[in-house]
């Protein structure tokens, strides 16, 4: 038995185009309905999906429902992160959705590092925790696998992308950056 897994960071709903020349992101717009035809398309058994956008505090999610009803996905679990920045009066989180029943789910928390910075525009950025979702699913009445989802946060984006140059050659947790 094949199963077509992905994992896809949806920036909020948001499409991304590139970057400028001060290396700041390019979006052409909040366009959810792009997402759920992709995904539609694409025809996964599981869809891991970061930075999903989520309508209240306790995980709530219109963009989630619709894309495991159109792609027939009947079980997932939904985890929020944080108010999202894109869209006002919405959180952004995480979201397993499967073909698969869930058999167990447990959320991880990794150690935040506490990095706080100043952005080249004057604004105050704090790096908030993040979580993992770990989930069992059952595939036949025999065999189960793990999945786990997460948001890869990488911190070369902070430096290059969003001219955090000060964060270079810093340690992290006893990691040199």
């Amino acid at each position: 038995m094949r199963i077509k897994v992905i994992f896809a960071n949806v920036i909020q709903c948001m499409i991304h185009c590139g970057y400028n020349e001060k290396k700041e992101n390019i979006f052409a717009g909040f366009h959810p309905e792009k997402y759920v035809e992709y995904f539609k398309d694409e025809k996964p058994d599981i869809l891991c999906i970061a930075e999903c956008l989520m309508d209240n505090i306790e995980g709530d999610s219109e963009f989630v429902e619709h894309i495991t009803q159109s792609c027939k996905l009947p079980y997932y679990k939904n985890l929020v992160g944080e108010k999202a920045f894109f869209v006002e009066n919405k959180f952004y989180g995480l979201s397993i959705c499967s073909r698969f029943p869930f058999n167990d789910y447990k959320v991880l928390q990794l150690a935040n590092p506490k990095i706080e910075t100043i952005r080249p525009n004057g604004e105050h950025w704090v790096m908030h925790d993040k979580y993992i979702q770990k989930a069992g699913l059952q595939i036949k009445s025999n065999q189960n696998i793990n999945i786990t989802n997460n948001i890869c946060f990488l911190f070369n984006t902070l430096i290059n992308i969003f001219g955090m140059k000060n964060l270079r050659n810093t340690e992290i947790n006893g990691q040199k950056c």
